[in-house]
């Protein structure tokens, strides 16, 4: 928990996420999150919940000079059966 601070923060919730590691550029983080809803997720077996998606980046492309990035996506899941 940040205190003291104007910086914004959240909670991470527990539970069951799918986690993707991607690393390129800047365009291709939307091609990842289509593929995500559009491909792997009707396919999985499980379902998006309501707690939003997040990132975790090791490499952010805003603050090196070739603009690529990597890191990991986390989509909240819970199982149709």
């Amino acid at each position: 928990h940040l205190e003291n601070t104007n910086l914004p923060s959240f909670e991470i919730h527990g539970g069951l996420c799918a986690c993707f590691n991607f690393e390129g550029e800047y365009e291709d983080i939307l091609k990842l999150i289509q593929w995500v809803y559009h491909y792997w997720l009707p396919n999985s077996g499980y379902e998006a919940t309501t707690i939003p998606s997040y990132s975790i980046f090791e490499k952010n492309h805003f603050l090196n000079e070739k603009e690529n990035f990597k890191g990991t996506y986390y989509l909240p899941i819970e199982s149709v059966l």
